[in-house]
């Protein structure tokens, strides 16, 4: 109880402040008793209920919700994060106040995780005018249909009458500082309306993925003389790492360190010069080594040198070297100020193709090396030539990304497993971990390459889990061994009748490897075999098909 002195001092201080300070200071007070910081303690909101939808495939989009969520809490607002996946779309029609982070996949289509929703908001008819809503759109400006899902959901709710609290934020690869700006903007927006009461901005703080160092141990091409890829099985360290088959292991690449020092001789400048890049302090060498994106430049960054430079240029996509090379800086000192439109260096995924039980401290993934010309040169992908050239001892910086959506079924259930290519990553993981844990489900391997003699892809294992009882089923397309191309979708095909009694008796459905055109490809086959051998029409089959993807039974991780 406060002393007498005290009483006076808060009555006084309480008769010099409005009802909106009032509600503010119960907010505080409350926050302060039920044990949060004073220093951070927030009003409690007597109104404000909002949900923060996502869509993903990588996670930056859940990472972006989940900080949005941190700072709604801070400033006194009910809510929750949803990946749209588990999200019902009946709830949609009845919210109030509603934030959607929705990433761009592929041609401009919203994640595989988000299409059911993304299809069904585009054929509401009825009026969202009682929703308030904003869209954040998480992209990349080197695509034609740069954050193209984000934008149609947000055009989508704009034409069914739903009113924007914020403006729709497009953001680049390099997207955390837009993010964290457009939050804050967002909140206070929303804070701000009539209704509520408001509150100071308290701005949540950036986590970063928890990287471990990850000593290379295996770098071993997996392909045979005369093939034309080159696929490399490598494993790291990975001491009391957790993760699950289905995850996959993200790895930020490094530049040529060759071509860095021919940009910097170049350029004329000193190698140990110290240079800011967004909110760190490092020297040029570092920065073009380890920081930036210097292989691919955006189109952005092209039409801000060709401003510096005083210059015309003319390609859409190069690389940093043949830009400094071809259009030289009239003051060499210029690059310095060029250097801020440089977008940091993104990380990679790969399917991660070692099992937790089975490969004690390991962690192993499967990379094909991306090869391609552009302009009549030949060019090699940035991580994949990283890493396919990475030799065993040196030390990367790694991270788990999670992939709840593309996990492995209860152990007494049977697994059908269509993986060609690379796409035999993840099936490797799960075999190995059914192999180590005695599952009791059966497995059906489908696997496809070009060659059998080069490009069988750990064949020996493959051949040890059908010898020893693993895989019960394997059907394999060797796509050049033959005169006509045979696909994964042709044995599918084949093996109409037996597939089908799998599905109907329960099986779980995984494809894995090339979206285009392989995924679509074994989708309208699976289609096919639904209609034939379930005497379905085409929408009964589609529709037991969306069955499935409700239920878990059909998944895919494709790229």
């Amino acid at each position: 109880m406060l002393n007498k002195e005290k009483q006076n001092e808060l009555q006084a201080f309480l008769k010099g402040s409005n009802t909106e300070e009032k509600m503010w200071m119960h907010g505080y007070l409350s926050a302060v008793l039920e044990g949060t910081n004073e220093e951070s303690a927030a009003p409690i909101s007597i109104n404000i209920k909002l949900n923060i939808l996502y869509g993903t495939d990588t996670g930056n989009s859940k990472r972006v919700a989940q900080q949005l969520v941190q700072l709604a809490k801070q400033n006194g607002i009910t809510t929750k994060a949803l990946s749209l996946d588990q999200y019902k779309y009946a709830q949609f029609t009845k919210e109030e106040h509603v934030f959607i982070i929705m990433s761009t996949h592929g041609e401009g289509e919203p994640p595989e995780a988000a299409k059911k929703f993304y299809d069904a908001l585009h054929q509401e008819t009825a009026s969202l005018a009682h929703l308030k809503y904003a869209v954040l759109a998480l992209g990349d400006k080197s695509y034609p249909l740069f954050c193209k899902a984000g934008e149609d959901i947000n055009n989508r709710l704009q034409t069914l009458g739903a009113m924007p609290i914020v403006a729709l934020e497009m953001c680049d690869v390099d997207f955390e500082q837009t993010a964290k700006e457009w939050s804050n903007t967002a909140i206070q927006s929303l804070l701000s309306r009539p209704q509520q009461t408001t509150s100071t901005i308290v701005a949540s703080k950036q986590k970063d993925k928890k990287a471990f160092l990850g000593k290379l141990l295996t770098n071993i091409n997996l392909n045979d003389k005369g093939s034309q890829k080159q696929t490399h099985h490598i494993e790291f360290s990975a001491t009391d790492i957790v993760y699950e088959p289905g995850d996959s292991l993200g790895i930020v690449p490094f530049n040529d360190e060759k071509i860095v020092a021919e940009i910097l001789t170049q350029l004329q400048l000193d190698a140990n010069e110290k240079i800011e890049f967004k909110s760190i302090t490092t020297n040029l060498k570092e920065l073009l080594f380890k920081q930036v994106n210097i292989s691919y430049l955006l189109p952005s960054s092209v039409e801000a040198y060709a401003t510096i430079a005083q210059q015309k240029i003319t390609e859409k996509r190069t690389d940093l070297l043949t830009l400094v090379k071809k259009y030289p800086l009239k003051k060499n000192t210029d690059f310095i100020a060029f250097v801020s439109h440089l977008t940091a260096q993104s990380p990679r995924l790969y399917s991660i193709s070692s099992s937790p039980s089975a490969h004690d401290n390991e962690i192993h993934i499967t990379v094909s090396l991306d090869q391609f010309e552009i302009e009549q040169q030949k060019k090699q992908g940035l991580c994949s030539s990283f890493l396919t050239a990475s030799e065993p001892e040196k030390e990367y910086d790694l991270f788990i990304q999670k992939n709840k959506h593309f996990k492995l079924p209860a152990e007494n259930k049977d697994i059908i497993l269509i993986g060609p290519g690379t796409g035999i990553a993840p099936f490797r993981s799960f075999l190995y971990e059914r192999a180590s844990t005695g599952a009791t489900g059966k497995n059906w391997l489908f696997f496809g390459e070009q060659h059998a003699l080069s490009d069988f892809l750990y064949q020996t294992e493959i051949q040890s889990w059908v010898a020893d009882g693993v895989l019960q089923k394997i059907d394999l397309a060797f796509s050049r061994d033959q005169k006509e191309k045979i696909y994964v979708q042709h044995l599918m095909q084949k093996q109409a009748t037996e597939l089908y009694e799998w599905i109907q008796a329960g099986a779980f459905v995984y494809v894995c490897g090339k979206k285009n055109p392989m995924s679509k490809d074994v989708e309208a086959t699976l289609l096919n075999i639904l209609q034939q051998q379930g005497q379905m029409s085409t929408e009964k089959a589609n529709e037991y098909l969306e069955k499935m993807k409700d239920d878990n039974r059909y998944l895919k991780d494709v790229y």
